[in-house]
């Protein structure tokens, strides 16, 4: 009994802490422990993202919309990178393989109300969509009319099934007739994985 009431007195004078409390304290520097491990990766992760900011080379500019230049540009030429010392190219436009139907060709023939519509017409008639989905990934037609009888249109084909060709364009000119637009030239032109000859052919 004496032992007792002696321990209690001595508890009193120094400051015993009870389990409970030891409990909390401990609860208390794990939370310390833990949230200067988290402040410690979060440093760590914004670091590693600021020096993987820093050694990443910024995107090349995207052609201009509503321009020659954005009209003709095939942007995943620059995301291009042919085999090992080959030189990814382009050919220049030239006279195309296919042959402009007769009611879009002529200022006397059928044609289409606008640039937009013939230029979808032609590809139709043309069957120039036939191979997307099996040996074409994908289709982009564009149109650009900066005068008010004369518009451009291309229509650019990229990710063919080709270990030389990579993708090719389609460029129409056309004009409008008296009474509807038709096709004056057609063009076209290739993207090269390994390069281009002098000849204007792919590799």
């Amino acid at each position: 009994m004496r032992i007792s009431v002696f321990l209690i007195a001595l508890c009193l004078a120094v400051g015993c802490s009870t389990p409970s409390e030891q409990q909390n304290d401990d609860s208390e520097e794990s939370s310390e422990e833990r949230a200067e491990a988290l402040g410690a990766d979060e440093e760590a992760e914004e670091e590693s993202s600021e020096e993987a900011a820093g050694d990443a080379e910024p995107a090349a500019p995207r052609a201009p919309m509503w321009s020659e230049e954005g009209l003709e540009t095939q942007e995943r030429m620059k995301e291009m990178e042919g085999p090992e010392g080959a030189e990814p190219g382009s050919t220049p436009w030239q006279e195309s393989d296919y042959e402009v139907p007769q009611n879009l060709g002529s200022a006397d023939a059928e044609g289409a109300p606008t640039p937009g519509a013939l230029l979808v017409q032609l590809v139709a008639e043309i069957d120039m969509s036939a191979g997307l989905g099996t040996e074409v990934w994908e289709q982009t037609v564009r149109v650009l009319q900066e005068d008010g009888d004369e518009a451009v249109g291309v229509v650019m084909q990229w990710g063919l099934k080709d270990d030389s060709v990579a993708g090719m364009d389609l460029r129409a000119n056309m004009k409008r007739g008296e009474r509807a637009w038709y096709i004056d030239t057609l063009e076209q032109r290739v993207h090269c994985r390994r390069g281009v000859t002098d000849d204007g052919l792919c590799l």
